[in-house]
């Protein structure tokens, strides 16, 4: 014999309603479940965005590129889907907009450079192979050697002029690093455009000290 639902009964004459024996507990562990999924956006703004900045210490660009507009876009769909984790989602569009900013500060002061970038990075490999023997000699005579001269001609002292230095100030600067340091090492990565290739990477390692460096010639222009 089938055994039928029961109904609750009125109490005192009363209608009965059919909600009062549900829990209003489980619906709401049910909904905080569910919304619990919903900071995704957010948390992939925050993890961008702080990928973003490391990728400008470490002078790490092309990371860069990827990262900042994703964690914009995820942090913005977050805001405005108003979901969970909007602290989380409004930290990952200032590390984005502040990654932001850098890049483009820093595209703008290396932006004259990219048309001469392959022969300055051939001859700083140079320098830094024949350092022992070009600085000694270029701070007793203050000689440049011969493959640097044509710095001291058009279009290099424009150039240069840009950041207020010239091939003598970046070489004592140089000079500088060379005695304090014992000897010269960096590691340079970044796109030279061709015209048969649209980049080309180029990255050089030197000795066992680095000095990781996109911002080489600024720095040294500055006689940091």
């Amino acid at each position: 014999m089938d055994q039928e639902t029961q109904i609750p009964q009125p109490v005192n004459g009363a209608p009965s309603d059919p909600w009062d024996h549900v829990d209003p507990n489980a619906y709401a562990s049910r909904n905080n479940n569910g919304s619990s999924n919903k900071s995704g956006f957010a948390v992939a703004s925050l993890v961008l965005g702080l990928v973003s900045l490391f990728g400008i210490c470490c002078c790490i660009g092309l990371i860069d590129i990827i990262t900042i507009p994703l964690a914009l876009t995820f942090g913005i769909i977050s805001l405005a889907k108003k979901r969970r984790g909007t602290g989380l989602a409004i930290t990952g569009i200032i590390t984005g907009g502040v990654s932001l900013l850098i890049l483009v500060t820093m595209l703008y002061i290396i932006w004259p450079l990219l048309p001469y970038a392959q022969d300055i990075v051939t001859d700083y490999t140079r320098l830094t192979r024949e350092q022992d023997t070009v600085f000694p000699a270029y701070e007793e005579t203050g000689e440049l050697p011969d493959y640097l001269k044509k710095y001291t001609e058009e279009p290099f002292t424009s150039l240069f002029e840009r950041y207020d230095a010239t091939i003598y100030t970046i070489m004592d600067a140089l000079l500088d690093q060379y005695k304090t340091r014992g000897s010269l090492a960096f590691e340079i990565s970044y796109w030279i455009p061709d015209s048969s290739s649209l980049a080309e990477t180029v990255s050089l390692t030197d000795s066992a000290n680095i000095s990781s460096g996109i911002f080489f010639i600024p720095e040294f222009a500055s006689g940091s």
